[in-house]
């Protein structure tokens, strides 16, 4: 049971819509389970994804129940007609709570005074937004007042229309001044951050520049910035950009955890954003990005004579180009034998021995075979069906990497792979790669997850590497965050079809740009 008085100043913790929120919880455990399951057939895949769905919806509810801010219900009016109270809240769509017209006074005063208790709550969420199914209000008397779940109210997706009978003067008055009134209620303004992308920060600079996108139905009437529950200033409109309201503000920051938020009031009331929690530390950890030396290796294969791709060799010229203004000494290989990527490799390893940071790129085909990953090289002859022992001969095994990286002694070992590219001969037994033991201080990305195949797009570049190359030179950007944003760009970009993921050992923090 759950009291209006008791949440008059705590604000639900959960910053985040439904939606994500499920969409989060299911990704981060298929990831899990995919490592541990990495032969899953697709049917079991479909069964996990499906009960991990019901099982993030029920953590969501739960959460939602004991954090809600219930004190944010608001009287929207009266209907006689029914005589019901219409009830509105920033957190879920409107209902409709009935109550005798000779009970009504004594309703809205406990309602206004924060006296209600509020028991059996249970809702369905519908999208984005939470619509109660079950809640009843019991008064300071014992009364009991259970909203009715058939009015269908007007919401702050879809903006429904709504026809009631609501009256506008006070509902405990016996002679309304109007009734049978029409309207339709306007949608609050929705509010989507555009940077931050999510939700944790971390920084260690005093300031930070947010931006965010409005859309509202009716006229903004006030829009502010809170950090740490205080306003900071107005918010001056940007026209012709896609947005209503675009949001573009520099904040200063509170030594410590600062939670921001953007408020937007309309004619419908008042919304407020997804809170971002932005940690502003003053001093710095150790990291591996400052005054410290870079060497990348970047190869990309697409000239297979038997199975070629479009976009590797592109992938690997824009990957180097980023790299090389973000401070890496480059080697750049395209269409190469396995003669000439042995080479490479291990030339790499001996130089990087004066870097303190390496990273390895490589884009193109590759294998999984006997409990190993292997790059496929431009040269390596067409595989029929009982021939997949050849790899170990025909390709290059990814120890021979992971073992002149460890060779190296850098500081950071950084490996991307976008293989495994979708068009290769279907006659092998193992497709994706397998995970690899990471050594100390190594971050592995993976463009897919363990076992699947990676797609090779339709534009100059993968879909990986496109949402790689549009982030990798963000400023401060962790490298955990980066590729977590890419996962989600590839995610969305490939409608679902291809999920990224990585491995770490590495100790301290690093960004590919100060």
């Amino acid at each position: 049971m759950f009291s209006l008085q008791g949440q008059t100043t705590q604000s639900a913790r959960i910053n985040i819509t439904p939606t994500a929120f499920v969409k989060s919880r299911v990704d981060q455990k298929m990831g899990e389970w995919l490592r541990q399951n990495p032969y899953a057939s697709d049917a079991n895949k479909a069964a996990n994804q499906k009960q991990f769905e019901n099982e993030a919806i029920a953590e969501y509810k739960e959460t939602f129940l004991q954090t809600a801010n219930w004190h944010d219900m608001q009287i929207a009016g009266y209907d006689q007609n029914t005589q019901a109270f219409l009830i509105k809240s920033g957190a879920c769509a409107d209902f409709m709570v009935p109550v005798p017209n000779p009970e009504a006074r004594e309703f809205e005063e406990e309602f206004q005074t924060s006296k209600l208790r509020i028991a059996n709550p249970d809702f369905q969420i519908e999208g984005d937004v939470v619509r109660f199914s079950k809640l009843t209000f019991i008064t300071s008397k014992g009364k009991r007042y259970n909203i009715t779940s058939n009015f269908v109210a007007s919401n702050p997706v879809t903006n429904t229309p709504v026809t009631n009978n609501l009256a506008t003067n006070n509902p405990t008055t016996n002679n309304p001044t109007t009734n049978n009134l029409v309207t339709n209620n306007p949608a609050l303004a929705t509010i989507t951050w555009k940077f931050p992308l999510v939700l944790r920060v971390d920084t260690y600079k005093s300031d930070l520049n947010i931006q965010a996108c409005v859309k509202s139905e009716s006229q903004i009437k006030n829009a502010s910035v809170l950090i740490n529950g205080q306003a900071t200033r107005g918010i001056q409109a940007v026209v012709n950009d896609g947005c209503d309201l675009s949001v573009n503000e520099n904040i200063i920051l509170a030594k410590g955890m600062n939670e921001v938020k953007i408020v937007i009031e309309n004619d419908a009331g008042k919304s407020v954003s997804d809170v971002c929690y932005v940690n502003y530390a003053t001093r710095a950890p150790d990291v591996y990005y400052r005054n410290n030396k870079r060497l990348a290796l970047v190869i990309g294969n697409s000239a297979y004579e038997n199975f070629p791709l479009a976009n590797p060799a592109n992938d690997a010229i824009d990957l180097s180009a980023k790299l090389k203004k973000l401070g890496f000494d480059v080697v750049l290989l395209t269409d190469r034998t396995k003669e000439q990527m042995i080479n490479a490799i291990d030339k790499f390893g001996g130089d990087a021995k004066n870097y303190d940071v390496a990273l390895f790129f490589y884009a193109g085909h590759a294998v999984q075979h006997d409990g190993k990953n292997y790059l496929i090289p431009v040269d390596m002859p067409p595989l029929s069906a009982g021939d997949e022992r050849k790899i170990e001969f025909d390709c290059i095994p990814m120890d021979r990497v992971l073992a002149n990286m460890e060779y190296s002694k850098c500081k950071l070992k950084l490996i991307i792979l976008d293989a495994c590219r979708d068009n290769f001969t279907r006659s092998l037994t193992g497709t994706g790669l397998l995970p690899m033991t990471a050594p100390k201080g190594t971050f592995i990305a993976y463009s897919t997850s363990p076992g699947a195949k990676a797609l090779d797009g339709t534009g100059r570049n993968s879909p990986y590497t496109a949402e790689l190359l549009k982030r990798i030179d963000t400023k401060g950007l962790k490298i955990e965050e980066l590729f977590k944003q890419v996962r989600e760009g590839v995610l969305e970009r490939t409608n679902g079809q291809q999920l990224p993921w990585d491995q770490s050992s590495i100790i301290g923090d690093f960004s590919f740009s100060d």
